[in-house]
């Protein structure tokens, strides 16, 4: 009798795993659940803006793949408005600027993507002068995510997420990059505090973000 019985499980067992086996079939498309304690590296905006050497001209070039509008002003060096471009959601630009009609001197352009903005001063016809490395993290989460973004970086930047106890979740080292933008989604990781810290050369930026409860 209790043979005969294991036998009848057996059974039903298989008729159950053939029939979970034919559903997921039925249902290829069907989304697994999202892996848990993950970070997600979403979008980015960098340019670069530079004056073009022996001419009274900038250029300004952009990688964009955030789907939001882009919008460039520049203001000359009392902060009046001497030029606005509305560049749409443009994924890539290289654009010259030319002020030959203004002449040499110090201007500032100021470029907005989103929740992004920069300032960048520029000197056309003059001897350069660096600006000084200026970083950004977002103070809290929007919906799980947050943005860091930075301008004026000479050297390699490293961004990480650490947990309380030490633990990197994430880490980027980004090459090359002066100007950049880029927003991350920490809504995956396990409820707790995490720290998200930017560092180039001797200087770094912290910022901690409670995620869940």
């Amino acid at each position: 009798m209790k043979a005969r019985a294991h036998r009848l499980l057996a059974l039903l067992l298989m008729v159950f795993a053939l029939h979970t086996a034919s559903a997921a079939e039925r249902n290829p498309d069907k989304k697994k659940p999202a892996e848990d304690n993950t970070v997600v590296a979403l979008e980015k905006f960098a340019y670069s803006v530079y004056s073009i050497k022996d001419q009274l001209k900038f250029r300004l070039a952009f990688e964009n793949e955030s789907a939001q509008q882009v919008w460039v002003r520049i203001f000359d060096s009392k902060s009046r408005l001497l030029f606005t471009d509305h560049l749409g959601k443009k994924t890539a630009l290289k654009r010259n600027y030319d002020v030959a009609g203004v002449g040499k001197g110090e201007y500032r352009m100021v470029i907005s993507c989103g929740q992004f903005n920069s300032s960048n001063q520029l000197f056309i016809g003059m001897n350069p002068v660096q600006g000084k490395f200026e970083a950004h993290l977002s103070h809290g989460l929007k919906a799980g995510k947050m943005q860091i973004a930075f301008q004026n970086a000479t050297d390699d930047v490293y961004v990480t997420l650490s947990d309380a106890s030490g633990v990197i979740h994430y880490s980027e080292h980004l090459v090359g990059e002066a100007n950049f933008a880029r927003r991350y989604d920490l809504s995956r990781l396990r409820p707790g505090q995490y720290t998200m810290s930017l560092s180039t050369g001797d200087k770094t930026l912290e910022q901690i973000y409670q995620v869940g409860k």
